[in-house]
């Protein structure tokens, strides 16, 4: 029996969103096969800029008993012609499932004889047991799998990961889960709605000693659903951090509005923060109502100020068609995000993912198309998919040119000269006449914001490398 085990990640082809770091739940797997005797080693597509044959080439030079590949539906036809690719270099090779898509999808994937197992859920606990009844020649079909408890979700070893040396960013969970029920978010799905927390100081001991072995890493991300539900635990978090003096900097994914006070946005500038980026998702008070939240929207405008009065770089999350949503009410959302005057706007199109709220809305109100391979944000090159979904109050059509003039105007693209001139004929061919000027005075401002983080990126490196002269010894793989 070949013990060898490649857990690998597709690049979904769009350059603009190529990871800088190594999959993490790929990683947090290998670690836990690793554990269990098993060769494990992580390679991801995206992170290592590789063209499809060399990527499969270096799986294949590994020679795998088990292959095990993580989904996502906004691209999960790349991902399944990888698979192709992969079974075709490495005959006689197993191949299981799992990610997002599988456990959203897994019943539409269950006469799929590609796949030997698809496993639904979060499988750290249990990935040693499938990977040896699958090696063991067992063919176990969908897995669902318990969510681990806080203490159960494993330290990271990164050293298992291929081209793990040349990370600039790490990624760390204090915790998994979110209580909350937005209508857009399929998370409950995937990590479930009871949070699990991580003991802080094993974070902390877990950042320290990734640092000492990854000499490149300049920022640490914390990529949890809902990283301040507990504020005094989180600036608990942040104070020890500052207090051991940690040579990194940090950043957070999902940052709700209504846990965000003073004290903390200070915290977080003192961690040297690069933005923080608040979910709007709706300047329309009826969408944003039926969203659900559970925050409202004078909390997320009072938050918005504060960022902005402590000169922390401000960034939204809008959503482009909401259930319940009209051309007009995107007009609320681009009027809202042009008086908050942030740095960065998403303009994201709303995903009738399954496990959504939204979905079941669209099922009754509306017509959906298909989501595969629909990503929800466009690229910096102004390419987009057409929007999986539609109501007679707002059709696709209507859909495209309010999201063009929502892009188009706050200037949300890369400032090139050809994306510019993409960005004109875009607005000539939608009848965005009227989008052309605000885009224009916009362009020196983005270009020379641009230019200024491209030069703190760049100096921060070289900081972050000098300032980090530490024995390297601790985590390893």
């Amino acid at each position: 029996m070949n013990a060898r085990i490649a857990l690998v990640s597709a690049d979904s082809g769009r350059r603009d969103a190529r990871s800088p770091w190594p999959h993490y739940g790929l990683t947090l797997l290998a670690t836990a096969l690793h554990a269990a005797s098993y060769d494990a080693r992580v390679f991801d597509q995206s992170y290592l800029r590789m063209s499809r044959d060399e990527f499969v080439g270096a799986v294949s030079r590994f020679s795998p008993g088990l292959v095990g590949i993580s989904l996502y539906t906004t691209y999960v036809r790349t991902a399944l012609e990888l698979v192709g690719q992969l079974r075709a270099s490495l005959p006689g090779c197993r191949v299981i499932a799992g990610g997002p898509h599988v456990s959203l999808y897994a019943e539409d994937m269950r006469a799929d004889t590609t796949f030997t197992a698809l496993v639904k859920g979060e499988a750290d606990c249990v990935i040693g047991s499938i990977a040896g009844r699958v090696l063991g020649g067992e063919m176990p079909g969908i897995v669902s799998c318990e969510s681990p408890a806080g203490p159960e979700i494993p330290v990271a070893a990164w050293g298992l990961a291929e081209g793990h040396e040349g990370m600039q960013w790490l990624p760390i969970q204090l915790s998994r889960g979110c209580p909350f029920n937005c209508s857009f978010c399929e998370v409950h799905a995937l990590a479930s709605r009871k949070i699990r927390y991580r003991d802080p100081s094993v974070c902390l001991d877990e950042i320290d000693a990734h640092l000492r072995l990854l000499p490149r890493v300049h920022t640490i991300r914390i990529v949890d659903d809902c990283p301040t539900l507990d504020r005094p635990r989180f600036k608990s978090f942040l104070t020890e951090y500052l207090r051991r003096g940690l040579p990194a900097r940090i950043q957070l994914d999902n940052l709700r509005a209504d846990t965000l006070d003073e004290e903390l946005v200070d915290l977080l500038r003192r961690c040297r923060t690069p933005s923080i980026c608040i979910g709007v998702e709706s300047g329309n008070p009826e969408v944003f109502r039926m969203v659900s939240k559970g925050e409202t929207l004078d909390e997320i405008l009072a938050a918005a100020r504060l960022v902005r009065q402590k000169r922390v770089p401000l960034h939204l999350c809008f959503v482009v068609g909401l259930p319940g949503s009209t051309f007009e009410a995107e007009m609320d959302s681009l009027r809202l995000a042009k008086s908050l005057r942030p740095e960065v706007i998403y303009w994201n199109t709303y995903l009738p993912h399954r496990g959504t709220r939204g979905r079941d809305w669209y099922k009754t109100h509306g017509t959906i198309y298909d989501e595969w391979d629909v990503n929800s944000l466009p690229d910096f090159n102004l390419r987009f998919t057409l929007p999986p979904a539609e109501t007679p109050a707002f059709p696709r059509k209507e859909r495209i040119r309010a999201w063009l003039k929502c892009v188009i105007e706050t200037g949300s693209f890369l400032m090139l000269p050809d994306v510019i001139l993409r960005a004109l004929y875009l607005s000539a061919r939608h009848g965005l006449w009227s989008s052309i000027p605000p885009m224009l005075r916009r362009i020196p401002a983005k270009v020379l914001g641009s230019l200024i983080a491209l030069l703190s990126r760049r100096r921060l490196a070289k900081e972050m490398a000098a300032r980090r002269h530490r024995p390297t010894k601790g985590i390893s793989g």
